[in-house]
């Protein structure tokens, strides 16, 4: 396919690019003829992955008994309320409550208001928060947290996609930003 091939010759541009160059004759020897739409393409999909692919487990939690958490900040501009820091997620439903902290240290208090409101809201309880390793999450009162609450505390692994639901929920917020 004509269309197929040129689009690997001019390093995977989009086929609306390759119609303007064309039109506007840019590239010798280039057919005539207008080009179809590519359905899938692995060299552009490859191309996008920030990671590569990651093996996911089938099992999946009922909603709020996973909570991957990861703060995102600094932000480069304070907001009007002088907060330069977000977190938390639901792993199961993706359903998500932002809370803007304006140091990280806030971090523990906004947890314990999630807990209420999402555990008020689903009348289920939190069984594990999984943050990642920042050193927010290992003060005492975050390991203090299992005895009386019943959550299990499991910091994941640096730099692994253990946490991977938070940090695409982040990049996904911050695009739409």
């Amino acid at each position: 396919d004509q269309t197929i091939l040129w689009h690997h010759r001019l390093r995977h541009l989009i086929i609306q690019v390759i119609k303007d160059i064309q039109l506007n004759n840019m590239v010798s020897g280039l057919p005539k003829e207008w080009f179809s739409t590519i359905d899938f393409c692995e060299g552009c999909l490859l191309g996008k992955m920030s990671q590569h692919p990651f093996q996911f487990s089938t099992a999946n939690a009922a909603i709020i008994v996973i909570v991957p958490s990861d703060i995102y900040g600094p932000f480069p501009t304070k907001s009007i309320t002088g907060s330069q820091y977000f977190i938390f997620i639901d792993n199961y439903s993706h359903f998500t409550i932002i809370t803007f902290l304006k140091p990280k240290d806030q971090a523990f208090q906004a947890f314990k208001n999630y807990i209420k409101s999402t555990e008020n809201i689903t009348q289920r309880s939190i069984q594990l928060l999984q943050p990642d390793g920042g050193c927010e999450y290992c003060s005492s009162a975050f390991k203090g947290l299992g005895q009386p609450q019943g959550i299990c505390h499991h910091i994941s692994t640096s730099h692994t996609q253990q946490n991977r639901v938070a940090q695409r929920k982040n990049g996904s917020l911050l695009n739409v930003a």
